[in-house]
């Protein structure tokens, strides 16, 4: 898998290079690219909840002819909880010291042998060769070309303690996972209408799976 660091806002509503969160249509305005239905993890409240937390997504329908670009972090939101513009988004100096951390995990779909393979980050510190797993703290963003993998498992993980005092993200706000997949095949176009529908096929396949229930973490009420 061919894998770069991306310094990322998440990509709010009003700025989706789709018309439609989830749609296929986007080749209508000349563009290939695809955002999925955002994933809401956890909500900033008041809270006691002292819980060390995991999420495990599963992005699946990947192919060497896409581009997916994951990211996590908070997402202010407004008193109905709408995400707000990017204007007024959660920066890094609201997040807490230990702010949790996202891991992407790879995996093959060989039919009666699927296979996780090494996760993704791993300790830079290492002087040798065994698995040394160490996720990116969040806010974090990843983009990467499949490249043969059919699926990512994307691991992330929050110590709900590290959010009992500031600093942390404005109450109300949102962790979520956010997806857009973009579709890189360079032998299509969309002027072609066999290759419009070849398009919308491959970035109609990306799917991505997990709980949609979020946790209530936060300063103690």
């Amino acid at each position: 898998m061919k894998f770069r660091n991306q310094t990322v806002q998440l990509l709010e509503p009003h700025k989706a290079p789709s018309p439609l969160s989830g749609s296929t249509d986007s080749y209508k305005a000349g563009s290939r690219k695809r955002r999925l239905p955002p994933i809401v993890l956890a909500r900033l409240g008041q809270s006691a909840n002292t819980s060390f937390l995991t999420y495990k997504l599963m992005l699946t329908g990947l192919n060497t002819d896409l581009t997916a670009l994951i990211g996590v972090g908070w997402a202010p939101t407004t008193g109905s909880g709408d995400i707000l513009p990017a204007m007024t988004a959660v920066f890094p100096l609201q997040y807490p010291t230990v702010p949790g951390s996202v891991q992407l995990v790879p995996k093959m779909e060989t039919p009666g042998a699927p296979l996780f393979l090494r996760p993704v980050f791993q300790n830079p510190a290492a002087v040798d060769n065994s698995n040394h797993p160490l996720g990116m703290d969040i806010p974090f963003g990843w983009s990467f070309e499949s490249e043969g993998v059919d699926s990512v498992l994307i691991v992330v993980s929050i110590d709900a303690n590290q959010y009992l005092a500031p600093p942390v993200p404005p109450v109300g706000s949102l962790l979520v996972c956010d997806v857009t997949v973009e579709y890189t095949g360079e032998s299509l176009s969309i002027a072609s209408q066999p290759d419009r529908e070849a398009i919308i096929y491959a970035l109609g396949q990306v799917k991505i799976s997990g709980s949609n229930n979020p946790d209530v973490i936060g300063p103690g009420a």
